[in-house]
Order: C-alpha cells, then sequence, then structure tokens
C-alpha cells in the first residue's frame, strides 16, 4: 500500500493583463551599463601620454646636453687662442733671449685639442763682465714680460727681476767709468816722468862719452912722464 503525501491545491493561474504588463515596465527603473573602471577606461591614451612625456623628457635633456657642449667648444677656442696670442708675444719681444712656445693642451668634445696654458723659457742671466750688455739685455728681457695685454703674475715678477739686475750692472758701469777717469789724469804725468827720465839718462850718458873722448884725446896729445913720446890712436 503506496501513501503520498496530499498536496495543497493552488488556483489556476492566468496571464496578466498587456496594461498590467506596461504598468509593471514603466514602474522598473532602466537598467544601465556599468562605468569601466580606471583600468578599464583611458588605460592606453595614458600610457601613450607618459610615453610622450619620457620623450620630450630625453629630447629636452639631448638639447641641453647639446648647448653645454658647443658652450665648452667655444669657451676651449676662446682660451686657446688667449694662450697663443700671449705667450707668442713674449717670444716675439724676448727675440734671442726667448725660447720657442710651449702648450698645455686640453681635448675637447669634437676630439680637437685646445691650448689652456703654455710658457716661454726666458734667460734673465746677467753677462758677466759686460754691464752695458746686461744692461741692454735686461731691457728687452722686461719689455718682453709685459708684451702682453694681461701680463700674468709671472711675467711681472720676471720684469721685477730684470729691473733690478738692470739697476745693479749700470751701478757697476757707473763705477768702472770712475776709475778710468783718475787713471787718465795720471797717466800723462807718469809719461812725462819717463820721458824726462829717459832724457836724463840719454844727457848723462852723452856727458860720459864726450868725457871719454876728452881724455883719450888728451892723453894722445899730452906726454907721458913715465915713458917716451907716445900716441894712442
Amino acid at each position: 500500500m503506496n501513501i503520498s503525501p496530499a498536496l495543497p491545491s493552488f488556483p489556476p493561474l492566468s496571464p496578466p493583463a498587456r496594461e498590467q504588463l506596461a504598468g509593471d515596465n514603466q514602474q522598473r527603473p532602466a537598467v544601465t551599463q556599468p562605468e569601466p573602471t580606471q583600468g578599464e577606461h583611458g588605460t592606453e591614451p595614458q600610457a601613450e601620454g607618459k610615453r610622450d612625456d619620457v620623450q620630450q623628457g630625453v629630447n629636452q635633456r639631448s638639447s641641453h646636453e647639446e648647448i653645454q657642449a658647443l658652450e665648452e667648444l667655444q669657451r676651449l677656442e676662446r682660451r686657446d687662442q688667449e694662450v697663443r696670442v700671449h705667450e707668442q708675444a713674449h717670444a716675439a719681444i724676448g727675440g734671442r733671449y726667448a725660447g720657442a712656445p710651449s702648450y698645455e693642451y686640453e681635448r675637447g668634445s669634437n676630439g680637437k685639442s685646445y691650448a689652456v696654458a703654455g710658457e716661454v723659457q726666458i734667460d734673465v742671466s746677467v753677462v758677466e763682465g759686460d754691464p752695458q750688455a746686461t744692461i741692454e739685455k735686461m731691457a728687452v728681457v722686461r719689455r718682453a714680460a709685459l708684451a702682453p695685454a694681461q701680463p700674468s703674475s709671472a711675467d711681472r715678477a720676471i720684469a721685477a727681476e730684470a729691473s733690478q739686475k738692470e739697476a745693479q750692472a749700470r751701478a757697476e758701469l757707473n763705477q768702472q767709468n770712475s776709475k778710468p777717469k783718475s787713471s787718465r789724469q795720471t797717466e800723462p804725468s807718469t809719461e812725462a816722468e819717463d820721458k824726462d827720465s829717459d832724457k836724463e839718462k840719454s844727457v848723462a850718458a852723452s856727458e860720459t862719452t864726450q868725457r871719454v873722448v876728452e881724455a883719450k884725446y888728451q892723453r894722445a896729445t899730452s906726454p907721458s912722464v913715465d915713458s917716451g913720446f907716445q900716441v894712442v890712436a
């Protein structure tokens, strides 16, 4: 014997009226699509914008570096010209007392070497035993040291040294010139004394010779008391 539970009875369902469905549709809220999140919307344009910003920054840095490199080359070119003109002025005025210019170089970004420092060797030694030559030499050295438009401190030091040696040479020359004057004043009297002495010697010799001749003549003309007549030729 099978027993099944009894089911309650339900009233039959009828389809809703058209008006009721229309009203229900109007009362229901409209379904809208959800707004895309930040990750879903605009990601690609933002990435492109960032790439543009990065590229712009790279371009700006590159342009700035190029400007700096150009300015550095211009500075090196100006320095190279200044150094060469400065050292060549020393050499040109120094003449035989100056050596050839030598330079220190710096390589630019273009691979070219630029002179950034230089020097010229100048002979500042005195001429031994010749103060007049020393005076003339030191005058040339001083002009050579001060030849550039803007002499350095080392240039001025060399010019001062040359002036000092020139002054010492002038003092020495003046001292030498004062000595010959006194010598020349005494030399004539000395020569006169020598001439007088020679004259006196000559007169004395002449007188002696005359006396000898007279004595011989007397002996030749006077008879000898001890012997007979003799003639001394």
